[in-house]
């Protein structure tokens, strides 16, 4: 009994620990913490933040200049063989050594024979050295050519060289063309058109030296390496068939389409338009003198390596009283029944035009006789050398214009009474012309 009540017990408790097993709550393990890996956060360096532009600045950008690209319409072409008109100038390179020009320099008239440097003037300039120029108008262009006694060694012509044009024949330059240092071809680099608006060029008294001015010259420029109102305005070149001859073509309209008026030719080192006329900028003291009997201003000074020619006119028959004009003389008359031109070629003391007592003539001297008067390029028919007494003579030409030049050599210090030494004459058929050539120290 005793182990049967065990038993039971045995079985009670057993029950009963099954029961409290089952109805109790069942405690979950404590989970271990995660080890988080260390994660190292690195700061970006800080920028220093650019500055705002402040609100009422305003930020310039630069100026773009844009490109403009000068279009060429139309160009001179070829100019035509005839001349219509042609002016004769004094070659001094026969006297270059001896340091003095072979005249055709006055001051006082605007003349200026002068291509040599300033002080000891032991530099001859041929290419600034003008012999003779010519003038074509053909279409819508008008076109000179300046020949010169020569070329630099090795290179182009190196100067600037100009045309000047008088529309009204007052004396006064109204438009000036000017070229420098011309390449082979034509082209308008270095081609510049200026007028005289204001018309102070000529000074107090046209043509003659003023003393000292204060005008501007020609103070308008009108065209500068194709800017301008017309981009071909003006052009220039070497002659490619001379390469001591430049040709400067510009159109008829750059002088308002003007059919008659004077011209002449300028070189020079360099041109400057806005010392027009050039003696009234100087007195001949500054300016000096290419001429060693003017002891008082030889040597050359400040107006040095500059040459021009006398004026003549296109598109009328000059008078002879047009201020600057080459010299013109025509005093045909009745005579032998052969044609008969003489003169005489003297020493003007006083220059009067006259040989008085006491003022020999010049023996030895060369003059040319050409067809047409001058300014119109004529063929030369004959030269002759004046007698002892300075007298000359042609006989046997038959009747019409002719020009008479003389070309030397020049006895040293002389230069033209008025003109550089060349005349135009009218011969009759079985006339007789007288023409005088007077020449005279040139006075200080």
């Amino acid at each position: 009994m005793a182990k049967a009540r065990y038993r039971w017990l045995v079985w009670i408790l057993i029950c009963i620990a099954l029961v409290s097993g089952c109805s109790a709550p069942v405690d979950s393990p404590t989970p271990q913490p995660t080890e988080v890996p260390t994660v190292t956060v690195v700061q970006p360096p800080t920028a220093t933040p650019l500055p705002l532009p402040s609100p009422s600045a305003t930020q310039v950008l630069p100026a773009v200049t844009p490109t403009v690209r000068i279009v060429h319409i139309a160009t001179p072409g070829e100019p035509g063989e005839s001349l219509e008109s042609q002016i004769l100038d004094v070659d001094s390179s026969a006297y270059a050594n001896s340091k003095r020009a072979a005249g055709g320099d006055n001051f006082d008239n605007g003349e200026f024979e002068r291509p040599f440097n300033a002080g000891s003037m032991d530099r001859y300039s041929a290419d600034l050295d003008i012999v003779q120029a010519g003038l074509r108008r053909s279409g819508d262009w008008i076109t000179v050519t300046i020949h010169l006694s020569g070329t630099p060694k090795g290179t182009l012509l190196s100067g600037s060289y100009g045309v000047e044009i008088d529309i009204d024949a007052d004396g006064r330059g109204d438009f000036l063309v000017v070229a420098r240092k011309p390449g082979l071809i034509w082209s308008v680099n270095d081609v510049s058109i200026w007028r005289d608006a204001n018309h102070d060029v000529g000074g107090r008294i046209a043509i003659k030296a003023d003393g000292t001015n204060t005008g501007d010259g020609f103070e308008l420029q009108l065209f500068d390496s194709g800017k301008g109102y017309d981009t071909d305005a003006a052009w220039a070149r070497v002659n490619p068939n001379d390469f001591r001859s430049v040709q400067i073509s510009f159109k008829k309209a750059v002088i308002d389409n003007d059919k008659a008026f004077l011209w002449n030719a300028w070189a020079a080192e360099k041109i400057q338009p806005s010392l027009f006329d050039y003696n009234d900028h100087f007195t001949l003291a500054e300016a000096g003198s290419p001429i060693p009997a003017q002891d008082k201003a030889y040597p050359l000074n400040q107006l040095a390596n500059v040459d021009n020619t006398c004026r003549w006119a296109v598109g009328f028959t000059p008078t002879g009283a047009e201020p600057g004009l080459c010299p013109l003389t025509i005093d045909p008359y009745a005579g032998n029944s052969e044609s008969y031109i003489h003169g005489l070629v003297w020493y003007d003391r006083n220059g009067n035009l006259y040989q008085d007592p006491g003022e020999p003539g010049f023996e030895n001297m060369e003059l040319i006789l050409a067809e047409g008067a001058c300014g119109t390029g004529g063929k030369i028919q004959v030269s002759v050398i004046t007698a002892i007494n300075g007298t000359y003579e042609i006989r046997g030409m038959k009747g019409g214009n002719y020009c008479i030049h003389v070309v030397g050599p020049l006895p040293p210090g002389v230069s033209p009474v008025k003109g550089t030494g060349q005349l135009t004459i009218l011969l009759k058929t079985g006339g007789e012309v007288k023409a005088n050539f007077p020449f005279a120290l040139s006075n200080p």
